[in-house]
């Protein structure tokens, strides 16, 4: 693993990413293998104290899940936003309910390590938000070009397009982020659905 750059939990996403349109020069697009929803963020605490987290929520029950999405918007200032990313309509709850109940689980296994890195981990005390980042500006990106951002957003057709969440993962920056941002280091599939109770014999 790499000691590089900012670690997270998140749930991979599966689904129709192409848009009708292209975004504007300074606006990335996601590769398909960077698309998530971010579980538990965690920072630059290094990977024995993401392990940590992960281990912590490696058992815990996971059922995968599936959302609509909504509209693509900024997330962060809106003057100088950090990423486009969709909400999520109908599923959003689910997701929403799960993550709230087992993020604070990663945070507390991380934060007690007591590992060199631990000290960055800081929970977040703000409501659970799902979305699905699909783009950011460019880091050094300016006014004219986060605007252009905001309105190839408003423009994408997006409703209705249904996305898998189907695996819990660990993720790290990728050593090529000019190809892609992140790398999967640890990940598990959703629980298998249940069977139909029997009657005892």
């Amino acid at each position: 693993m790499t000691e590089d750059g900012n670690w997270f939990l998140g749930l991979t996403a599966e689904g129709d990413a192409r848009l009708p349109r292209d975004p504007p020069a300074g606006i990335r697009l996601f590769a398909p293998e960077d698309l998530h929803l971010t579980v538990a963020f965690l920072g630059r605490c290094g990977a024995a104290v993401a392990q940590a987290a992960w281990e912590a929520l490696a058992e815990q029950p996971f059922p995968g899940f599936e959302a609509e999405l909504t509209e693509l918007v900024p997330m962060g200032n809106p003057q100088h936003y950090s990423a486009l990313s969709a909400l999520l309509g109908r599923g959003r709850e689910e997701v929403e309910g799960w993550i709230a109940a087992v993020r604070p689980l990663a945070w507390q296994a991380a934060q007690e390590s007591g590992l060199p890195g631990a000290a960055q981990v800081r929970r977040v005390a703000r409501p659970v938000k799902a979305h699905l980042t699909l783009a950011r500006p460019q880091r050094r990106a300016g006014e004219a070009t986060r605007q252009q951002g905001l309105e190839w957003a408003r423009s994408l057709p997006l409703q209705g397009r249904i996305f898998r969440f189907p695996r819990l993962a660990l993720y790290g920056w990728s050593q090529d982020r000019a190809r892609q941002l992140f790398q999967v280091h640890a990940s598990r599939e959703a629980d298998p659905p249940a069977g139909p109770a029997t009657a005892a014999d």
